[in-house]
């Protein structure tokens, strides 16, 4: 068992003895593991997962959450994830699927993260751009469902360099953030922003501070992405032929 390199969807549901053994497994490479809000749970679990966790210095890739994370109101079972002692730090590629109240300070010194993941975790945005722009070779970001507070814009800040991110997925969230703010100066690097509009109304702003944007992907009804298709259009006017801003569309409600 030790030898294992890769588990995937296992979930611990209220057993804290698998919660345990899985810290065994110190030659894992790759875990996609759960917890389970939607059963009956004891606190030793996700201590004793937390525990395994911080024995797993060989994992690149970590999808991490919680089963119930959906529903309302949302529990912040992944408050667990502060007790990660020593991460493991090779990470590649973490996704984090539930409710917390902050990024965990060890988030920040993952400094091999190509690609982060997150949904459902209702973090202050300020806290979570803080933390992800400070990643070195952070490439990729979907950001998903409930991944802000409700009230909060999803600002980019001009001091939130982001030095290597190249791709920005916003994904489907109804009512949070209604607002998507890039400001002057927000990752320089920036080629492909991917939205998922649905049947929301929201608006992005500042858009032509990604100045080196070169597609854009929009998903959704027709009227909810009218607006934003609009500023794109007037970019590329403003744009060399060779410098034009691809824009790739799917309407949904003509499916």
């Amino acid at each position: 068992m030790k030898a294992l390199r890769q588990v995937n969807k296992a979930a611990v549901i209220y057993d804290p003895k698998v919660a345990q053994e899985i810290g065994e497994l110190d030659q894992l490479q790759e875990l996609a593991i759960y917890v389970d809000m939607r059963k009956e749970m004891g606190p030793e679990v996700v201590k004793n997962l937390a525990s395994s966790l911080s024995k797993m210095y060989s994992l690149r890739w970590l999808d991490i959450g919680n089963f119930g994370c959906d529903k309302w109101p949302f529990n912040p079972i992944m408050k667990f994830l502060h007790d990660v002692e020593s991460p493991p730090r090779l990470l590649r590629y973490l996704k984090i699927c539930g409710c917390i109240d902050r990024l965990p300070d060890w988030v920040e010194s993952l400094t091999d993260l190509v690609e982060f993941d997150i949904g459902w975790t209702y973090l202050n945005g300020v806290q979570l751009f803080d933390v992800m722009c400070k990643l070195p070779n952070l490439r990729r970001v979907y950001l998903g469902p409930y991944f802000i507070r409700k009230g909060e814009n999803m600002v980019a800040h001009c001091s939130q360099s982001f030095p290597e991110l190249k791709e920005l997925t916003l994904g489907y969230s109804p009512e949070v953030p209604p607002v998507y703010r890039f400001e002057q100066g927000s990752m320089p690097k920036l080629e492909t922003l991917a939205v998922y509009f649905g049947n929301q109304p929201k608006e992005i702003v500042g858009i032509e501070h990604l100045t080196n944007l070169k597609e854009v992907q929009f998903n959704g009804w027709r009227d909810q992405m009218k607006h934003a298709l609009e500023e794109v259009e007037e970019l590329n006017k403003k744009r060399d032929v060779s410098e034009q801003i691809t824009v790739r569309v799917r309407y949904e409600d003509d499916m």
